[in-house]
Formats: structure tokens, sequence, C-alpha cells
């Protein structure tokens, strides 16, 4: 499926995000959300400002970690329920910090299997 140029992508996303957040299927699911590609993010916000893609956005212009907290924040606001949603930041090409949070998943599923047969 070939991505149409004129969507914005951002909003594409978050729609898609809040769809899932509303199925059934995962009401009582603890929801793990990776925000890749904090990369090109740092890149890019030099050249341009998130306003341009997400009109809402008040913070400061060509500040990356502003910037990423608000997308991490227009994600979170999608989830209607008292449901965890666990957000990291990634870089796919990072292979450290994606073992890293690899790592955290995998701990906060155990935390969350344990919780759940009363072992922890």
């Amino acid at each position: 499926m070939e991505e149409d140029p004129s969507v914005n992508r951002m909003e594409d996303s978050r729609l898609l995000f809040k769809t899932i957040m509303g199925y059934p299927w995962f009401s009582d699911k603890a929801i793990v959300l990776f925000l890749n590609k904090t990369d090109l993010l740092e890149t890019k916000i030099l050249h341009s400002h998130l306003k341009d893609f997400l009109p809402s956005y008040d913070g400061p212009p060509h500040n990356a970690m502003a910037a990423a907290e608000y997308i991490r924040h227009v994600f979170l606001t999608a989830n209607k329920s008292d449901r965890p949603v666990y957000s990291h930041f990634t870089r796919a090409t990072d292979t450290g910090c994606m073992r890293f949070v690899l790592e955290a998943v995998r701990d906060i599923i155990l935390h969350i299997m344990l919780n759940r047969y009363a072992m922890l």
C-alpha cells in the first residue's frame, strides 16, 4: 500500500491509535506505545515547526525534546480509559536504545503477569 503524500501521517497515526484503543479486545490490556524515529524528528525539527503539522502545538519551535513530549501527550490523551499506556521514544537504528526499550517492555510484561497471578 503506497502512502498518500497529502495525508498528515501524524494525524493518521493518532487516529489509528485512538481506534485501536477503542477496540473491546484491548479494553483490559496494557498498551506499549513506541514513538519511533526520534533521530528524524531531531533532524527535521531544525528546519520546520511542529505547529505546521500539529496546529494545537504551542511549544517552542525547533525544540526536539518539547516536540517529542507534545507528540507523546497527543497520543496518550487518546487513552480514554484508566488502563496503562507505556510509551517509549525509540530510534530503530540505535541498537543500544532498542535493546534498552525491549528489556523495559519485557519487564513491564513480566510485572503485569506477576500481578495478574498474585505472585507479586
